[in-house]
């Protein structure tokens, strides 16, 4: 093997020095001496390096170096095992090379990924500082109260917020879908593309436009409008606001002053006149001059204290007036005031400041109503208390009298029938107690500006709630009711329960609307749905079922339902349309035997409903089967259910019932 390795025979290497199998460098750090130093001294030593051939090649062995001695311990020699592992070596080497290369790679690359990631890291950090900006502009654009749009430079719109497809009737993704020209006829294509290029060289104003709905109907807008470039991109940003209320009310406006200057020279029955800030006049009506006696040309540039009587004047009444309406921006009282012939009459006067648009005091204007005849009326309703009293007792609508806080001080026996409480009980109350929610602002404005402002209320309807809860219909009127010296101190009305006329009204309008109905329809499958409908909600029933007469097979078949609320009743509705009833058979059934309608006050006490136990978990209560006829013969059955408890109410199955044969006619 050693001959193998190294290239030489036996005869050539015996004799020579080892040292000739290690390189020249290995020799010349005296490796092989070393070699053996560590053998002899540790019986052996391992290692692993070059050695040469004899034709100089160099192979890499791993070699075992053993010391042999005697049994004395004494050196004789040494004996040396190598393996060439050259190969192996080779391919290490070239793995070392290939890690180190691959090191090399990983750390250049490492350095790119950590370059990229802090370009991606700062990319991220702007993508999120973007995203959240955009966040927040769309947070506040969508609350917002105008619309906003984003169009680019074609006018196609790229972002429309919240308000903007509300205003408009469209969603976000109709109106993504949509151009300038589509919402705004008048700016066709070539105006968009002209008002672009205007808003990117100057600051455009807010200018008012119309717009058009989905649904076709137009709106004045007003639009403020600012171009924008981002991305190398043009937009422009829009915001829109509503002015349809601010039209309405400038129109409102227009047609106020041109009403307040006819009226100003129409009226007749009131003084009305202009004063200047320190109380002169400056214009006079006809009625002015029919009240006063003071003709326009005698009384222009004289003060308004003329119209007073001496007393007052000594008293300052005049200037205190204009005192108090300039602070207050109105004083009214009632008092004596003088006609140019010294006569004197009561007077309701009522003095308002005018203003300028920077709130400096313009002048007065005075309305001035003579109320003579009502003062005397008052006292002679005063000198007549007795008789009163027994009007007040035996009149058939109710009469309340009532302090300024809505506390009661009288009421009649009528009214107190009327809300079913004893004048002890109406005593701890105010008015405002049997008034439902929905009317309270309705009511407080008539108090305030027709009862305390002018004395008296114009007819008005509300509803009472009763003292069992119910609420009902009235017709209200009422009078302020003032003391001696001419100050409100409290309120008197009438009130009337106009439940029937209301109930005859609805049954009225009903009635109508079903001969409208049969008229309009040209089959009875297209009139039932609407008719159901019409009574359910006009005479306030829950849901409503068609039983139609099945001739072949003698029974009756639900074809038809309506319910107020689409969910409710659900299962209730569902077992109707699987059901079929014979003649004297349930709720309908019975109707169809009996050939009259049927009122079951409460549902539970009526064994023949077979349906009772889900009108029970559905809570309904009260029913009414009604016949559909031709003559005598029953061509269907019309059932209705409330979830209150109903008493049978005559007048509403007399209506029904025309209504059916009605029905009836129409099916033949």
């Amino acid at each position: 093997g050693a001959e193998r390795f190294f290239g030489y025979t036996e005869e050539e290497i015996i004799g020579q020095n080892a040292a000739i199998l290690f390189t020249p460098e290995d020799r010349e750090r005296g490796a092989p001496e070393q070699e053996l130093r560590t053998a002899a001294a540790a019986g052996r030593a391992e290692d692993e390096r070059w050695h040469l051939r004899k034709d100089g090649s160099r192979f890499w062995v791993s070699g075992l170096t053993m010391a042999l001695k005697d049994d004395d311990e004494n050196l004789r020699g040494f004996v040396k095992v190598g393996r060439d592992f050259t190969e192996r070596r080779q391919a290490e080497e070239t793995l070392r090379k290939a890690h180190a290369e691959l090191d090399s790679r990983v750390k250049e690359r490492t350095h790119e990924l950590v370059t990229a990631n802090i370009l991606l890291k700062d990319e991220i950090a702007e993508r999120k500082r973007v995203e959240e900006d955009s966040r927040k502009f769309k947070f506040i654009s969508d609350n917002a109260s105008d619309a906003h749009f984003l169009c680019d430079h074609n006018g196609r719109i790229v972002y429309a917020n919240r308000v903007a497809c509300e205003q408009l009737g469209y969603t976000q993704e109709e109106m993504l879908r949509l151009t300038i020209p589509e919402l705004d006829p008048v700016y066709l294509h070539d105006r968009v593309m002209k008002f672009f290029e205007r808003a990117k060289k100057e600051r455009v104003p807010p200018f008012e436009a119309i717009h058009k709905r989905k649904d076709g109907s137009i709106f004045p807008v007003e639009v403020t409008s600012t171009y924008l470039e981002f991305e190398d991109k043009a937009f422009l940003f829009s915001a829109v606001r509503d002015i349809t209320k601010r039209k309405h009310a400038e129109e409102a406006l227009r047609e106020s002053e041109e009403r307040l200057r006819l009226i100003f020279e129409g009226i007749k029955d009131y003084a009305v006149y202009l004063l200047d800030a320190e109380g002169y006049i400056t214009s006079w009506n006809e009625g002015a001059t029919r009240l006063k006696g003071y003709r326009a040309e005698e009384i222009i540039g004289q003060h308004d204290s003329v119209c007073f009587t001496p007393e007052d004047v000594a008293r300052g009444k005049p200037a205190n007036a204009l005192a108090q309406a300039a602070a207050k921006g109105r004083h009214e009282e009632e008092q004596l005031a003088v006609r140019k012939d010294g006569t004197r009459f009561w007077a309701n006067v009522l003095l308002t400041a005018l203003r300028d648009e920077e709130g400096l005091l313009r002048g007065f204007v005075s309305f001035t109503r003579d109320i003579t005849e009502r003062r005397q009326m008052e006292v002679a309703l005063r000198e007549s208390e007795e008789k009163y009293r027994t009007l007040f007792n035996s009149n058939l609508d109710g009469f309340g009298y009532f302090n300024l806080k809505g506390e009661f001080l009288d009421a009649n026996p009528a009214y107190l029938t009327m809300l079913g409480y004893s004048f002890e009980e109406l005593k701890m109350k105010i008015y405002q107690d049997f008034t439902p929610v929905k009317w309270a602002d309705f009511e407080a404005d008539i108090v305030k500006n027709q009862i305390l402002a002018r004395g008296y209320s114009d007819e008005y309807e509300k509803e009472y709630i009763r003292k069992d809860g119910t609420i009902f219909p009235v017709n209200i009127r009422a009078w302020r009711v003032d003391d001696e010296a001419g100050n409100p101190i409290g309120m008197s009305g009438i009130a009337r329960d106009i439940t029937e006329r209301k109930r005859a009204e609805h049954r009225q309008v009903i009635q109508h609307d079903v001969t409208r109905i049969l008229a309009e329809s040209s089959a009875l499958d297209e009139a039932i749905p609407q008719i159901l409908k019409a009574i359910c909600v006009g005479l306030e029933w829950q849901t409503c079922e068609f039983w139609d007469r099945d001739r072949d097979a003698n029974v009756l078949r639900c074809v038809a339902n309506w319910r107020a609320v689409e969910d409710e009743y659900a299962e209730f509705v569902a077992s109707c349309f699987v059901m079929t009833f014979e003649q004297g058979v349930g709720l309908a059934g019975e109707v169809w035997a009996s050939i009259e309608p049927v009122w079951i006050e409460d549902l539970a006490t009526y064994p023949k409903f077979r349906r009772g136990e889900i009108a029970a978990r559905e809570g309904l209560h009260t029913a009414l089967g009604l016949p559909i006829l031709l003559g005598t013969d029953v061509l269907g059955v019309l059932s209705f259910f409330s979830r209150e408890c109903r008493e049978r109410d005559e007048q509403m199955i007399e209506m029904l019932a025309m209504i059916g044969s009605q029905i009836g006619q129409f099916i033949e």
